[in-house]
């Protein structure tokens, strides 16, 4: 493997984390992702814990899930404009690294 592809890999698979986390993890600007996460039914049990009795709400409710289907959309659109998708991949990754980084410290 060259290092052109693996430089790729790194940045999709950043990118994929990244998306994948907010849509499960976070409120995100104006709360979109916990609208979204409540539009398509994920409900938090007593211990706070998140579930889904739909395709859907389980889907949101799976980091493991939902890494395959924003990896996908991933991948896609970085098969179609490759170039284009770099710059707007690169704020996701550069959030990723961040966040690893922090945690790291702590």
């Amino acid at each position: 493997m060259d290092i052109d592809m693996l430089s790729t890999i790194l940045l999709l698979s950043f990118t994929t984390h990244r998306i994948t986390s907010m849509f499960i993890n976070e409120s995100g600007p104006f709360a979109v992702f916990r609208k979204i996460r409540s539009t398509v039914g994920v409900k938090r049990n007593t211990q706070g814990d998140i579930y889904g009795d739909t395709f859907l709400a389980q889907l949101f409710s799976c980091l493991w899930c939902m890494s395959i289907w924003v990896g996908i959309g991933v991948v896609s659109a970085y098969y179609f404009l490759p170039y284009v998708v770099i710059w707007v991949y690169l704020p996701f990754v550069l959030s990723d690294i961040s966040i690893i980084v922090d945690r790291i410290i702590e």
